[in-house]
């Protein structure tokens, strides 16, 4: 039907007709008035294709038709708003959690590789970030009496130490996060010794919420985004506001779970009740502190399991779902549809161009189906996501109490490793804070050569150093090269080839004369097989002669005979 027709479609009278609609001509199908044209109706030479074609503006029903139906959406101002807070809420929450690990440093001498990485990393932030051992004394406020004047001073060597050697004692929660900011090697094997170190602390906990935050607010960020880069100040369309329920949903859903991280931080951990602490023995604390142990040691696994799960929908795959799917088709639906649409609807387009406008509504109906299986995957993504956050809450809790009742059982039984270090005043905060890696290479699978620690180790056997080394196989050399000057391949020590050439009286030939001996081994036969003599041209004879040589075998290869031909008169 046409948009022109509108006040005859909703006229006010209470007759019935047979069409409908007093305005509904029954023999050509169609309301009468119209912008269309009906002439061609009466024409029964026309091809039923024709006709389809040209009745497509009655199949698909336009605005008018939902004129009287309510449209549920969110105002755009107020998901905005929505969004804004559920942002501040969980930065408060990560300051929260940075203010009490903050009070949490880590003894990292409980655990060797985690020793070797500390150290590792120090070296790497003195390196990038240009400590020197006079900026360290300059922010040393220990007011403690030393012998040399200073802890940095070195009473065998009587000088200040390396910057390098003057890592911290502890490991502080800043140089955690620095670790986590840092794309080096050395960087993500200190993360992961410390989560290793710390799992089956009741701190842990707080560090799995902390990444779970941080995965939401990237979700977040990616939200608000979108509503300053594709809304206005209200919605275009109905597609908008399609696109703001279920984002209003997502950001409902996010408000909820973090008044629910926030209770899992304040809430007390599952205990075992006091007096049955009391009446097991020794023994039987040890053995269920092994068992939960265990127990705590699954979690974890399903912890990070469901933490990668979460980040790859957060986070890894966001970005993809935000800005190439849900970004492209609000665009090409408000830009190239709708206006389409629109003229489809306003004007007598369906009639003067009845091939295109089947194209038309075929294209559109397409577009519109994509545009509802994107809403359809929103809302797929959004239960994923929720039953996954259920889950990882429900096993934090877990973890939680597992990890109490070992601390519980330690009166009783084995006492629970001592991995958190009392400090006074920490120097390397402000160090840490301000770090930055300017490695050039930043690659999960390339390091910085130069960044390389223990080079005076002899880890690669195969390498010569150029202070030493030993060489245990062939060593041959191409393209006419030198070492040290001299062609090996043609050494002669004649000076020619860059060598010092070796003289006739630096050659000792009395040693050699008084200590050879001279030994002969006669032959035990000797004959003549043939004896052919003959003069060349000039005069001059010759002999040619075979002789048969008989001797022990144990000296068969060892033997040189010399033969001199006389001549007798």
């Amino acid at each position: 039907m046409s948009i022109n027709n509108i006040e005859k479609n909703y006229e006010n009278n209470s007759n019935v007709f047979v069409g409908g609609s007093k305005n509904f001509d029954e023999r050509t199908g169609t309301y009468k008035g119209g912008d269309s044209s009906t002439s061609h109706f009466e024409d029964s030479t026309k091809q039923a294709e024709q006709l389809f074609r040209e009745k497509l503006s009655t199949l698909v029903p336009s605005k008018a038709d939902y004129a009287l139906r309510e449209e549920y959406y969110v105002p755009l101002n107020h998901l905005k708003q929505e969004v804004e807070q559920s942002i501040f809420v969980y930065n408060q929450i990560i300051d929260n959690i940075d203010s009490i690990m903050n009070q949490i440093n880590v003894d990292y001498l409980k655990d060797a590789n985690l020793e070797e990485s500390h150290k590792m990393l120090w070296r790497e932030v003195v390196k990038n970030s240009g400590i020197t051992t006079e900026y360290l004394i300059a922010t040393d406020k220990d007011d403690r009496v030393y012998v040399g004047g200073s802890k940095f001073f070195d009473e065998k060597t009587g000088k200040y130490k390396d910057a390098n050697t003057l890592y911290p004692d502890h490991i502080s929660f800043e140089e955690y996060l620095y670790a986590q900011r840092s794309m080096s090697v050395t960087a993500r094997r200190l993360v992961k010794e410390y989560e290793r170190l710390t799992s089956h602390s009741v701190f842990s906990y707080l560090l799995n919420l902390r990444q779970l935050i941080l995965f939401i607010l990237n979700e977040l960020y990616e939200i608000r985004e979108i509503l300053t880069d594709l809304f206005g100040e209200d919605y275009e369309d109905d597609s908008q506001k399609q696109i703001g329920v279920q984002l209003d949903s997502w950001t409902k859903m996010s408000l909820h779970y973090a008044q629910r991280i926030a209770d899992t931080i304040t809430a007390t951990p599952q205990g075992i009740p006091v007096a049955e602490v009391d009446k097991i023995s020794e023994k039987q604390a040890v053995e269920f502190q092994a068992f939960f142990a265990i127990r705590l040691d699954a979690v974890n696994d399903e912890v990070d399991s469901i933490l990668q799960s979460i980040k790859r929908d957060l986070v890894d795959s966001s970005e993809i779902f935000y800005k190439r799917y849900l970004n492209q088709a609000i665009r090409f639906k408000n830009k190239i549809v709708n206006s389409m649409e629109i003229d489809y609807h306003t004007t007598s387009f369906s009639s003067a161009a009845p091939f295109l406008t089947e194209e038309l509504l075929v294209a559109t109906n397409v577009m519109n189906a994509n545009f509802g299986m994107i809403l359809t995957d929103m809302i797929e993504r959004y239960m994923s996501i929720n039953s996954k956050m259920d889950e990882i809450l429900n096993l934090i809790s877990d973890k939680r109490k597992y990890s109490n009742y070992i601390f519980q059982l330690a009166v009783k039984g084995r006492p629970k490793k001592k991995i958190v270090k009392q400090i006074e005043y920490d120097q390397y905060i402000p160090i840490f804070k301000s770090a930055v890696n300017n490695i050039t290479v930043e690659s999960d699978l390339v390091s910085n050569h130069a960044s390389l620690d223990n080079l005076e180790d002899d880890h690669h056997p195969q390498y010569l150093k150029k202070d030493g080394g030993s060489i245990t196989g062939d060593i041959f050399v191409e393209n006419s090269a030198k070492i040290d000057g001299v062609h090996l391949s043609t050494h002669a020590h004649s000076g020619a080839d860059g060598s010092e050439r070796i003289r006739s009286v630096d050659i000792d030939y009395q040693s050699a004369q008084l200590q050879a001996e001279a030994f002969v081994i006669r032959p035990i036969s000797l004959a003549i097989n043939s004896l052919i003599t003959d003069i060349i041209d000039g005069g001059v004879p010759v002999v040619d002669m075979v002789l048969d040589i008989n001797v022990d075998d144990e000296f068969i290869y060892d033997l040189e005979y010399e033969v001199i031909v006389a001549e007798v008169d």
